[in-house]
């Protein structure tokens, strides 16, 4: 049996290896002609690729961007949890309040 290692120290480490003798070894090839095709002349097309911006956006997700887009994403985010965050505190503050004048136990200021 024919081998592809031209070369190997002891601990195994080290290895020199013949590709092409190495390919025809895994094709099964006796006379070490290599079984090949012509390259292709177009590159290969992929149909399941995203054809939109948004749609390779949605793909992509935040771990795939850039590190720009990445901190970009993460301030609009924490942008949009401040303001819910407000509306929140916004609306407890009025129902708060309302509920004090509701039990006489805060007083309407005169502007």
């Amino acid at each position: 049996m024919s081998t592809s290692i031209l070369y190997q120290n002891e601990s195994k480490d080290i290895v020199l290896v013949d590709i092409p003798t190495s390919i025809a070894i895994a094709q099964d090839r006796k006379d070490e002609t290599l079984l090949s095709s012509l390259p292709q002349a177009e590159p290969f097309i992929s149909h399941n690729e995203p054809k939109s911006e948004k749609a390779r956006q949605k793909l992509a997700g935040p771990l795939f961007l850039g590190a720009y887009q990445m901190c970009e994403y993460f301030y609009r985010s924490l942008f949009l949890k401040c303001i819910q965050f407000e509306h929140f505190l916004s609306f407890r503050i009025r129902s708060l309040h309302s509920s004090l004048l509701d039990q006489g136990r805060f007083s309407q200021s005169a502007d």
